[in-house]
Order: structure tokens, then sequence, then C-alpha cells
């Protein structure tokens, strides 16, 4: 009868079949181990090669090496008190121990990181609250979440102190800067036991989110109601994920949820007809969203959307900053807009740069503004569209309403050829809120309206008319602004930008004649005038009388010496072209003289000069003084005087000529 089977048995079989399966090499290399220990003492041998038994029931457990035991528990209280004073303090931690940052951090407090610059090989720690620099900061912290980060430190000693490189041969063991890295999470916090969404600010852009995560934002809004900014901008979001999205938002806001949704940023995406139908009922639903962004959107909003969306906007009372640039927009939306700027109470900014917006469909905005007493719409931007002069007309006349709030008009890019259209001059002259206007890269060759306008203007402050086709006589204005020191003593304009026109030096002297009366008023100290066709005596000559940290007199008195020299300058070059042009004509009638006289015999010389020669001629002193008073007047001799010297002188090589051959 075979004898009971123990454990120990099958650990003795297991063991042997391994030792089975081993390769003649390996059973060699563990004899030459073996033979290599030398112990002296058994108990010792036995302490180093038993085997631990206490698994098996009944065995028991051998007793514990108390210094081994000892050292790692020294080495663990040592990594533990390394990484306390590595931890970084700044306003919470998370249950593991990572640091807690916000978007607003735009510098980090550490306490317990070791001082690189220090002499200590382990290094000082910096007290807490001092402020360093010398972080690197792994991706763009602004555009973050309220996320979990964790501090990389360096593994050597020798990373910590730069004093400790030259003991390392390797160079990739130079001191490094400590880096911040964002660990894996999910984009989406929402809570799967509630399915809410916890976060305020929701900064989900341009990390190409997928199509579930869109899914999973909606469901989210649709029970939350802390989420207060929404940006989703440049994710290539499609229009049916987009259209779900907003769908269950609108159900939210429908249930009483997403009240505190402030700001909407869609931008960048590829986003479809049922997308900003579904928006245009967000729009129209009770909400308290004041900023709408659905900017540079890759399957552009087209006029008929706009005008749906515009639509959905006429019973909204809570939207400030609407940004529909970089799409298609034209004449359907800028009359639906027309109807939103006339009944809305709270919109302030409209931005519509890049769009299909000529100057009808702008000038119907203007109408609404001007119809629209307590309109709040302070900024408009329309650059880089097809506005012209009849809509920039109109835009002054709603500056110049009762009541007008508009502060800042972009109308760069555009087509406007003149300033000449509806009352720019009394408009300019009467508003008292336009604070910025950019005319910036357009047809301008005339701005002697606007000129005229600022003399009695109170408000304007910054003015661009850069990059147009301004010339000299545009500028005669400029010379006689100022003349009025009482209107002068009102103007606010602090910047006045006329680079890359076509301005001269003549224009230049009328800018410098109207600066130089400024004395009492150094409002204006910014006049750009590069890129044109001004002497750069006459550019240095500008900026001398704009500079406000010298006194006035000091200015205009090294204005005045470096106007006078470049108009020494000029008066030098034009004399100088002057002699060369006498000198060329005398030249000709030398010229004609010799052709003549070669063209004849020495018989008709002769007669010629005797005969044809006239009677002053023939009078020494009447003939010096005609001469000089011919030559006085026209820079040129006398025909018959330069006959007779061209004569007199082959008379006189003639007779050298003789004398030689004699000798």
């Amino acid at each position: 009868m075979p004898g009971r089977r123990t454990a120990l048995d099958d650990i003795v079989k297991e063991r042997e079949e391994r030792q089975g399966k081993k390769s003649v090499q390996q059973l060699y290399s563990e004899l030459a181990e073996k033979s290599s220990k030398k112990v002296s003492n058994f108990e010792e041998w036995h302490q180093r090669e038993r085997l631990d038994f206490s698994h098996i029931p009944g065995r028991a457990r051998p007793k514990q090496n108390l210094r081994a035991a000892a050292l790692r528990k020294k080495q663990e209280e040592e990594r533990r008190a390394t990484e306390a004073e590595a931890r970084i303090d700044w306003t919470s931690t998370d249950e593991f121990g990572n640091l807690v940052t916000s978007v607003q951090a735009d510098c980090l407090e550490l306490s317990g990181v070791p001082d690189k610059s220090a002499s200590r090989s382990d290094g000082p720690v910096y007290p807490r609250g001092k402020q360093i620099s010398s972080l690197h900061l792994v991706g763009d912290l602004l555009h973050a979440n309220s996320t979990t980060f964790q501090i990389m430190e360096p593994k050597r000693r020798v990373e910590y102190n730069p004093e400790e490189a030259h003991k390392s041969k390797a160079k990739h063991l130079a001191p490094k800067e400590y880096q911040l890295t964002e660990p894996e999470h999910d984009m989406v916090f929402v809570n799967p036991q509630t399915g809410k969404i916890h976060e305020k600010c929701l900064h989900i852009n341009c990390v190409g989110i997928s199509e579930d995560e869109t899914f999973k934002i909606g469901r989210g809004m649709e029970r939350s109601d802390e989420v207060q900014l929404l940006d989703l901008s440049g994710n290539y979001i499609v229009d049916a994920a987009g259209a779900y999205m907003m769908e269950r938002l609108n159900e939210g806001l429908s249930a009483g949820h997403s009240r505190n949704l402030r700001s909407l940023n869609l931008g960048g995406n590829t986003l479809g007809p049922r997308t900003f139908h579904a928006l245009s009922q967000t729009l129209s639903l009770p909400n308290t969203l004041t900023s709408l962004n659905l900017s540079s959107l890759f399957a552009p909003l087209s006029d008929d959307d706009g005008a749906q969306l515009m639509e959905g906007m006429s019973d909204n009372k809570t939207l400030m900053h609407l940004d529909l640039s970089g799409n298609m927009l034209g004449k359907a939306f800028c009359w639906e807009l027309r109807g939103v700027v006339m009944r809305h109470p709270a919109l302030q900014t409209i931005r519509l740069e890049s769009n299909d917006i000529g100057d009808d469909a702008a000038f119907s905005i203007a109408a609404a503004l001007k119809r629209n007493p307590n309109s709040v719409v302070s900024s408009i931007h329309l650059g880089w569209n097809k506005v012209d002069h009849v809509a920039f007309g109109a835009f002054m006349e709603a500056c110049a309403q009762p009541g007008s709030r508009l502060a800042l008009l972009n109308l760069e890019n555009n087509r406007i050829s003149r300033a000449s259209s509806g009352e720019v001059v009394d408009s300019l002259a009467r508003t008292t809120c336009l604070a910025t206007l950019c005319l910036a890269h357009n047809r301008l060759a005339d701005m002697s309206e606007i000129g005229l306008g600022l003399y009695y203007n109170r408000s304007l402050k910054n003015l661009d008319v850069s990059y147009n086709l301004l010339a000299n006589d545009a500028f005669a204005w400029f010379a006689a602004w100022g003349k009025d020191r009482r209107m002068l003593a009102l103007t606010q304009l602090a910047r006045f930008d006329l680079r890359g026109n076509k301005l001269g030096d003549i224009a230049a002297k009328h800018i410098c004649t109207g600066l130089g009366r400024r004395a009492a008023n150094r409002v204006l100290t910014s006049v750009e005038v590069e890129e044109n066709l001004i002497d750069p005596l006459m550019m240095r000559a500008v900026k001398a009388l704009v500079n406000p940290f010298r006194p006035f007199q000091i200015n205009k008195r090294e204005a005045k010496a470096l106007v006078r020299s470049k108009f020494k300058q000029d008066k030098d070059y034009w004399k100088e072209r002057d002699w060369e042009a006498v000198q060329r004509k005398r030249q000709a009638a030398l010229e004609q003289a010799v052709k003549l006289l070669n063209s004849r015999s020495e018989d008709e010389v002769e007669l010629d000069q005797v005969v044809g020669a006239p009677l002053v001629s023939r009078v020494p002193l009447v003939k010096t003084a005609v001469v000089a008073a011919a030559q006085w007047s026209s820079g040129v001799k006398p025909l018959w005087k330069i006959q007779q010297d061209i004569i007199s002188e082959q008379r006189k090589k003639a007779a050298r000529d003789i004398a030689l051959r004699k000798s």
C-alpha cells in the first residue's frame, strides 16, 4: 500500500522536474557557483541555504533577520522623507498625493524642492512661499482644466546639484529642470454615479475628442447645473455629434438645468445645419448665455443658416458677445441681425470678420444702430469683407447719434475708396463715444473729411489709416490743425498710424507744422510714418515732435534743425542739377558751331566773318558787354562769338605749326 502523499512530496517532485528540464550549461554554472562558496560554519550555511516551509501546515516560520529588517525599515523611512521634502505646496492634493493646480496659475510656490545652486550635495529646500521660475511647464496651463499634475524628480544626485556634474562623464547626467506633466485622464469629468459634470470651466479645445466623448458631454450637460464655460473649439466635431449635444442641452434647459452656462465656444469644428437649428432653439430658450463663438468653422456657416440662427435670437435677452467670423454670411443674415440689434438690450460685441458682407448688408446693420437709441453695442468688427464708403458713412452717422456707445469700429481690409459719403465730418465732430477707428488696408486716397472732423472731435484716441493710397495733397489739413487752441485742447487722439502710404516730404512738412502747435496739448504721442516716400530726416523730425519724455521746446528746436537740413540738402541737389544742365547746354551749342564751321570752306568762313557778323562784334567794348550779357541770361555765348573763337584758335594752331616747321 503506497504511503500517504504530503505537500513536501509535491514540492520535491516539482523541483526534480524543474531540475530535469535544465540544460548542461545551467547545471554546470550552478555547480561552479556552489563550489565557490566557502562556508566554514554549518549554521551559517544552513541559515543561507535553508528553505522556507512556513506555508506548510505544521511547519514553523523561520526567525527573521533583525538586522536586515532594521535596514529595510531605515531605507523606507529615508524614501518617505525624500518624498516629503520634494512635495510641491500649492492649493491642495488629491488622495494619491498629486498636485492639484488651477487654470489661473501663473507661477508655482515650492516647498521642499532642493536648490540646484546650493553647495550642499543634497541641497537646501526653498522656504514656504518662495517663487521659483526655473520650472518648465509641459503644455499650456492657460487652456488646461483643473486637473492633477505630478512632479518628475531627477533620479541621480548629480541632477540635483550642478556642482557635482563634473564627477560624471556622461552628458545625459547634466542638470535638468523640473518638469510638470499632466497624467492621462478622461477629458470629460462626468460623475459616474450622478451623471453630472461638476467642473465650472471645461477647456477641451484642440484635442480631437471622439464622438463618444461628445455624446458624454451632451448627456452630462443635460443634468448639470455647475458648468459656466464650455470650450470645444478645434476638435473637428461633426454635425451629428454636435446636434446631439445641443439637443441634450436644450432638454436640460427645458428641465431647469444648465442655467449657469455663460460661454459656449464651438469654433473650428465641422458643424452643419442640424447643429445650427438646435443652437437656434438653445438661444430661444431661457438661459444665461453671454458669449457665443462659431468662428472659423471648417464647414462655413451659410447665409441661410446664419439667418435662422438670428431668428432664434429674437427672444434672447442675455447674449453680450457674438463671434461669427470666418464664415459665408451675407445679406440674409445681416437683415435678421438688423432686427436683433434693434431689439436686443445686452448685445455689446459683434465680430463678423472674413465673411461675404457687402456694402448693402453692412448698411442695414448701421441703420439698425441709428434706429435703436438704447443700443449698447460697443464694438463692431467687419474686417476682410466688401464694405464700401456708403456703409462707412452710415456707421459714422450711427456713432453721432445721442446715446450711442459704439467705441470701436474695425473696417480694415475692405473696399472703402473715399470718406465723403454721408455726414462724415459732422458725425466725427459730434461723436462722444468712438475711441478707435481702423481703416487700414483700404483704398483711401483722400482723408480731408476725416481730418476736418478731427478738429472738433473729443473722443477718438486711435486712428489707423495705414496701407492706403494717401498722398501729399491729402494732408494740407494737418498743417492747419491747432490754429484754434481752444478746440485743440479738447482733442484726445494719441495714436495716428500712417504706414504703407504714398506720403512724401510735403506731407511730412505739413505734419511737422501741425505738431509744432501742440505745446499745450501733447496727447498725440505716436505718429507712425514708416514705409512711405518720406526722407529719413523728415521722419526723425516727426518722431522728435511726438517724443513725450523731453520738453516740447527742445523737441521743436530739433525738428526745425532737421527740416532746415533737409531743405538745404534739396537746394544743393537742385543747384548741382542746374549747373549740369547749363554745362550740357553749352556743350550742345559748341557742337552746333563746330558742325557749321566744318561744313564750310575757309573762304566762306572768312566772308561770313566779315559780312555776316553783326555790328556789335566789330566794336571791342560792345562786343565784350554783349557776350557777358548773353552768358548771364542764357548761360551760352552767342553763335558768332563761338565761331570767332574757333577761327582764332585754328589760326593760332596753324601759326604754331608754321613756326615749328621753320625751326
